[in-house]
């Protein structure tokens, strides 16, 4: 294994732990009004895409997650897969809302300060949004809507950014 395979590969990981981390503190913060994975995938989005002081797209993701453009507005395949692991291993029951088991609702989640702060002004400013508001609100961060996205479903955002950015 070479050693850009093998710091990848522990990239991945801790992005996993990561990930696991951030869903569980959104979890913990929003509860019930959480409600499901199409809204932790938009504010995983915002997370990972908007620098919220300076109201700017940011072509490199906060976090590292990739997002691309899917049937429901941004999308990442690390993060769906992050949350389906958590329902699989019984900390989450799936559903509408996402349920957070109670034995792990009251465990500190230990982030970095920054990931910790954007978090905290993202819920904030877009905790009561439901997945829908927050599915056409990152829309139009990004100049699009339900049916421009369309010429750009599976593009990698970072080609999207430059895209829209040059319109």
């Amino acid at each position: 294994m070479t050693s850009d395979t093998f710091y990848s590969k522990m990239n991945n990981m801790n992005r996993s732990e990561i990930n696991k981390k951030i869903i569980t503190y959104l979890a913990q913060k929003l509860g019930s009004s959480l409600e499901g994975k199409k809204k932790i995938m938009k504010l995983f989005f915002i997370l990972e895409h908007i620098d919220l002081d300076n109201k700017e797209l940011l072509l490199e993701p906060f976090v590292g997650n990739k997002f691309s453009i899917y049937h429901y507005g941004v999308y990442s395949e690390s993060v769906m897969k992050e949350i389906y692991k958590l329902v699989d291993t019984g900390l989450f029951t799936d559903g509408f809302p996402l349920v957070l088991k109670k034995d792990i609702a009251k465990e500190n989640v230990d982030l970095e300060v920054r990931i910790k702060d954007k978090l905290d002004k993202i819920i904030t400013k877009y905790g009561n949004w439901t997945g829908y508001k927050l599915e056409l609100a990152t829309l139009k961060i990004l100049g699009l809507d339900l049916d421009s996205k369309k010429k750009y479903v599976g593009l990698d955002m970072k080609d999207i950014i430059q895209a829209v950015g040059s319109k």
